[in-house]
């Protein structure tokens, strides 16, 4: 039995649904934000960015967007002063290198604490998958996690600004792209996560 085919907005939804925590923005479109996440879950206290890839040349291309070029050291910090081995009294100039861990390996301010590829099973290697970003494949209705996400430092004031774009629609009543883990509340009994 062969899989039935998926298309980029059925492995958002799925996405959504599956982590889903107290709410989901999948292929949310925003003019706060100039990139429009595939899945953005938000949580009590992290956020979790899914992009969700049908391509490995869609997965390849996603490396030059603004948002995933790393760091580049500003004009000001090409160099400290440390001290010599003889004493504070003393200081020696270092230059920073092109490689140095603290300034290539930062990436910038995004959305997501914590950030995942997600494709069709096959489709993106794990030793392509950044440094950093997990991954999970999607193969009939299931995930499997190949690769654990690090933990992101996220753009906050980004994320709170899409959070409250979409709750004004969601209040007046556009739910495109919208999931909310309501809660429930029965009579002399306290609110549950439904």
């Amino acid at each position: 039995m062969s899989e039935k085919i998926i298309t980029h907005t059925d492995l958002c939804i799925a996405t959504a649904k599956r982590f889903i925590d107290r709410i989901a923005l999948y292929e949310y479109k925003s003019f706060v934000y100039n990139e429009q996440p595939d899945v953005l879950i938000y949580g009590e206290d992290k956020t979790t960015l899914f992009e969700i890839k049908m391509s490995l040349s869609d997965f390849n291309a996603d490396k030059y967007k603004d948002c995933r070029i790393k760091y580049r050291a500003p004009h000001w910090i090409n160099c400290y002063y440390m001290p010599e081995k003889d004493g504070y009294s003393k200081k020696k100039l270092i230059k920073l290198q092109r490689g140095d861990v603290e300034i290539n390996f930062i990436e910038r301010e995004h959305l997501g604490n914590y950030r995942y590829f997600v494709c069709p099973a096959g489709i993106i290697p794990v030793e392509k998958v950044p440094e950093g970003w997990g991954l999970y494949y999607y193969k009939n209705g299931k995930f499997y996690i190949k690769k654990k996400s690090g933990y992101f430092r996220s753009n906050l004031k980004k994320e709170n600004a899409l959070i409250v774009h979409a709750m004004r629609g969601y209040a007046s009543g556009n739910v495109k792209g919208i999931m909310v883990n309501t809660y429930k509340y029965i009579e002399n009994m306290r609110w549950f996560n439904g």
